[in-house]
């Protein structure tokens, strides 16, 4: 399910998950990035098909630390999630070696390290041999 926000002037962005979403128990994934979310709730636990909910660009003061999270590391870092829930990782800005041990990780398969400007590969990426998505953009 798609409910991204955006920058545009004309959309919407929503401040909390819809209850109706709840409802929606065979949900597998969604996606609600570039919103307003500051809470999810642990009524997120009531979707057992989600394996994947996208959280980037908002701002998050607490989750529900439930399995597929795809999060900022800052929002990680302060917001004291389980590293096992976590399934994809936005990175700002850092230097040539990552701040964290991606082993800590052990169902990282989302990588978004874009805005970087790397000239090569870093030889780090070659170590997530589970990565599924990386964006290098």
């Amino acid at each position: 399910m798609d409910l991204r926000g955006g920058t545009d002037w004309d959309q919407i962005l929503l401040p909390v998950i819809p209850p109706e979403v709840f409802t929606l128990t065979h949900l597998d994934e969604i996606d609600l990035r570039e919103n307003a979310i500051q809470i999810v709730s642990s009524e997120i636990k009531q979707l057992k098909s989600l394996k994947f909910i996208e959280l980037r660009y908002n701002s998050l003061r607490q989750v529900a630390d439930v399995f597929g999270l795809f999060v900022h590391y800052v929002d990680f870092q302060n917001l004291h999630l389980s590293p096992a829930n976590i399934i994809g990782l936005k990175f700002t800005l850092f230097s040539y070696d990552p701040p964290v041990h991606f082993e800590d990780f052990p169902n990282l398969t989302a990588l978004d390290i874009s805005h970087h400007r790397f000239k090569t590969l870093p030889h780090w990426v070659l170590s997530l041999t589970h990565l599924t998505f990386l964006d290098l953009s």
